[in-house]
């Protein structure tokens, strides 16, 4: 008996999108109705979406800086708020506070410590992905 092959992600179809980007998508068409000439520009990947330096989870509305680990959660209205007021870094400090954020607390210092050195490595990464 062959057992069927194992999948570490799901494959979503281009006829639903998942939730946390639709999400984002939603929030960025209502900042271009009030601001027309506000950049909107995004880049799309499998498991996140690029937007002005930050990274956008796929499938929950989490974000966080590229080059952070830490995730917060978002809403659509405060995102909104944000973007237009060109105010992520101080809507994302705020969001972590949030009781809907992921508590980032972790019980291994050490690998939290290694792995906030790899994050903040990877940057460049992302900003080669994005072409700057």
């Amino acid at each position: 008996m062959i057992e069927e092959p194992f999948r570490s992600r799901p494959v979503f179809s281009s006829a639903r999108r998942p939730f946390g980007h639709t999400s984002l998508i939603k929030v960025l068409e209502q900042v271009k109705e009030k601001k027309p000439k506000k950049d909107c520009s995004f880049l799309e990947k499998r498991s996140y979406t690029l937007f002005n330096d930050y990274v956008f989870a796929r499938t929950k509305n989490r974000f966080r800086p590229v080059g952070v680990l830490d995730w917060a959660h978002y809403t659509g209205a405060g995102l909104r708020e944000a973007i237009l007021s060109n105010n992520l870094d101080e809507y994302y400090k705020t969001m972590l506070e949030d009781e809907r954020s992921p508590s980032n607390i972790w019980e291994d210092k050490q690998k939290e410590t290694e792995l906030k050195a790899y994050y903040a490595e990877r940057k460049e990464y992302y900003n080669k992905q994005r072409g700057a």
